[in-house]
């Protein structure tokens, strides 16, 4: 595994003029309707007043467009994901959910903490004593409130402690700092959740042990006060170094959310962050929320189809009453149990837009200076559908914007690039045979030669409604867990013991990190017998194929495959076995 420490790397304010180095992979298919549909319904444009906003765009580098709003703070572009954090008033809310390039434009809302043996009941202790997988060749991480960072049990494993710093309000637009050994956590969520994956009961003699004792831990601490921007913070900071080779990490848990059934929506925030995660090969894995035992109440972030949500138990692996529910098959509304089904849809959603049959190209050239825009025109051919063009120039030090226009040069903007690196790149869907503008727009004092350079394709039309996947994927216990606690936490006085470094809590929240501490030590045995690591799909399919109908009492929107069987999924993981989507079988089929 590789994870360098790296307190050099910087995130900037592009509001100062220094451009972000980073890459993501741009979404398409079908964006929203109009201005309305991209706007967050929690925002009250009817107030005054500066609104915390993330903004999704449709890829990185069109994130730098915020910085041609007057912006009172500037704004926070991320290293890799497609999306910008700052503050808006009403109208630039509107203003920017009418850029072509914006999926949506989300409030910067709060968002919830979920808050004998877990080891034993999931049958982690016989994959510890006889199989002999500990976690020693996988990486877990645990985005929560924090993290103890000197905890005897958490010491030795902890890789990083890293704590949020508002990028809006830092100097030069630092988001993560590493505190090392300190205690980041104010009331002890995190620590708790971390134990449960990676503890190593050295204060216990054993006794409460992680499932995944041996795996390295790195934790992004969020703080008492859970906001949207946070969890995307983490994720975005993660992707970075996974990208720039300084760390390895195959599981996520997130013990957070909400709890208000809406249907899966594939431009918020969080799901974009964690899509981009499930590509990198990283496992999400989300707490079911603890709004039961009513159905449609399933955590929204749990709803989509590439991470694995998960219902708490008692300790007889009965459903306990606050789990979250899912969507019962007499639901009135969109209601899918079928994984393969929404990840396909989910994969159209974000596909390409063309196919590679070129129908135009060509190029233009000048010379663009302060008196303003240059513009050229370019007819469509009738079986065009989409372009792809790039603007570059001389000095590259200069700053040139481009957008591509409809039907006159003061038309509706169809795609636009206006990021702070040379060469600038648009592409977009287009309507053949109808007149568009290149624009190449000079930013403040400019003079530059230019050339444009555009490809068209064939276009493919493509109207996919996004298809969540509305039940629990496994449970695991989730009533008074024991797991770690530092001594002075004020979670010490959610259930009374006698333990000085641990303490019993309930809730979905302590769910979640147990199952991925059992997908840890999945990861862990297949790479110790193969040499790589494994798909998250992979590990996903395994742990829901290997899950136990266990109760009659058990529905899918409940339990979804089971009860998670640890033992039986990490014998299959060692030998590359994988549970694939046609072996997983629901608890009510």
């Amino acid at each position: 595994m590789v994870d360098v420490n790296d307190h050099d790397r910087r995130r900037f304010l592009k509001a100062t003029g220094v451009a972000a180095a980073g890459f993501a992979l741009p979404f398409s298919g079908t964006a929203a309707a109009g201005s309305g549909d991209a706007i967050d319904d929690a925002f009250d444009l009817s107030t005054s007043g500066l609104k915390e906003a993330l903004v999704v765009f449709t890829s990185n580098a069109q994130v730098d467009r915020l910085r041609h709003l007057d912006l009172e703070d500037g704004f926070h572009g991320f290293e890799v994901l497609p999306i910008g954090y700052t503050r808006l008033t009403s109208d630039q809310i509107r203003t920017v959910a009418d850029w072509p390039e914006v999926r949506y434009v989300q409030k910067n809302v709060e968002l919830e903490y979920h808050n004998d043996d877990a080891r034993e009941t999931t049958g982690a202790d016989a994959v510890h004593g006889d199989l002999g997988y500990t976690g020693s060749g996988a990486h877990s991480v645990v985005i929560d409130s924090g993290v103890d960072g000197d905890h005897p049990d958490l010491g030795d494993d902890l890789v990083h402690n890293w704590r949020y710093v508002n990028p809006l309000s830092s100097s030069d637009g630092t988001t993560w700092e590493d505190v090392g050994g300190v205690d980041s956590d104010d009331n002890g969520h995190g620590t708790h959740c971390s134990g449960s994956i990676t503890g190593s009961g050295k204060k216990s003699d054993g006794e409460y042990e992680g499932l995944a004792p041996d795996a390295d831990l790195t934790v992004y601490s969020a703080g008492l006060t859970l906001l949207i921007v946070k969890p995307v913070a983490a994720y975005d900071h993660l992707l970075s170094r996974v990208r720039a080779g300084e760390t390895d990490v195959q599981v996520v848990s997130n013990s957070w959310g909400g709890n208000n059934g809406t249907d899966f929506d594939p431009d918020d925030a969080v799901n974009v962050a964690t899509w981009h995660a499930f590509r990198e090969g990283i496992l999400p894995v989300f707490s079911a929320g603890n709004s039961g035992p009513g159905t449609n109440t399933l955590n929204q972030y749990a709803t989509a189809p590439h991470v694995l949500g998960v219902a708490a138990t008692d300790d007889r692996k009965t459903v306990t009453d606050f789990s979250s529910r899912g969507r019962s098959p007499d639901y009135d509304g969109p209601t899918n149990y079928d994984r393969k089904k929404a990840l396909d849809n989910l994969r159209e959603y974000h596909a390409a837009d063309k196919t590679e049959t070129e129908v135009d190209a060509g190029s233009y050239s000048g010379t663009v200076d302060v008196t303003g825009s240059e513009y050229h025109r370019w007819d469509a051919p009738k079986n065009a559908g989409y372009v792809e063009a790039t603007l570059s120039w001389t000095p590259s030090a200069e700053d040139l914007d481009f957008y591509l226009h409809e039907g006159s040069k003061d038309g509706n903007v169809v795609a636009s690039s206006a990021s702070l690196n040379e060469p600038e790149a648009l592409a977009g869907q287009i309507a053949g045979g109808e007149t568009y503008y290149f624009e190449v727009r000079p930013f403040v004092d400019v003079v530059a030669d230019y050339a444009v350079d555009f490809t068209a394709y064939e276009g493919i039309n493509r109207d996919v409604t996004p298809m969540g996947l509305y039940r629990n994927g496994v449970g695991a216990p989730g009533k008074l867990v024991m797991s770690t606690l530092e001594p002075d936490d004020p979670l010490q006085a959610y259930y009374e013991d006698t333990e000085t470094w641990y303490g019993r809590i309930s809730g979905t929240s302590m769910s979640c990190p147990v199952t991925a501490g059992a997908a840890t030590l999945l990861v862990d045995a297949y790479y110790q017998n193969h040499g790589e690591y494994p798909d998250p799909i992979d590990v996903l399919n395994t742990v829901e194929t290997e899950a136990e109908d266990v109760h009659d009492s058990y529905t899918v929107e409940s339990m979804g495959a089971g009860f998670v069987d640890a033992y039986d999924a990490v014998r299959r993981a060692e030998s590359g076995d994988w549970g694939t989507f046609g072996t997983v079988k629901l608890v009510d089929d």
